[in-house]
């Protein structure tokens, strides 16, 4: 990550905060308990992850923009991929996770590899 922080406080904008050297470092950074600045200052004084830029893994913070992306982030538990509406408009999930079209739901003829989408038909 270092090669993508600024080099000098001049050019922080407002995404971004001022370490202690000059540094510009992303906000979404800030207590990821992965200290950026060089000393280590990214991650003082954190209670908890900011809940507008960050989700918390329970041992570190992600990006929010890390949250549905379809990687695992959260090695402990895969948290930041849970609940996530991946299919598209006109789909449906199936219970396991396959999508398939909403209009071919409780239609006798199972779709899903699991038959989910035949289930608690009336």
């Amino acid at each position: 990550r270092r090669e993508e922080m600024s080099q000098s406080a001049a050019e922080c904008n407002q995404l971004e905060w001022e370490c202690n050297d000059g540094t510009c470092i992303s906000k979404t950074w800030l207590c990821d308990r992965h200290p950026d600045c060089s000393e280590g200052e990214d991650e003082q004084n954190c209670k908890a992850c900011d809940p507008v830029l960050q989700f918390d893994c329970g041992d570190h913070c992600i990006s929010a923009s890390d949250v549905c992306d379809g990687f695992f982030h959260c090695k402990q538990d895969g948290r930041d991929e849970a609940n996530c509406q991946a299919c598209k408009k006109g789909q449906k999930e199936c219970k396991n996770g396959q999508c398939r079209a909403a209009n071919r739901w409780c239609d006798r003829t199972p779709d899903c590899s699991d038959r989910s989408d035949e289930w608690n038909c009336t």
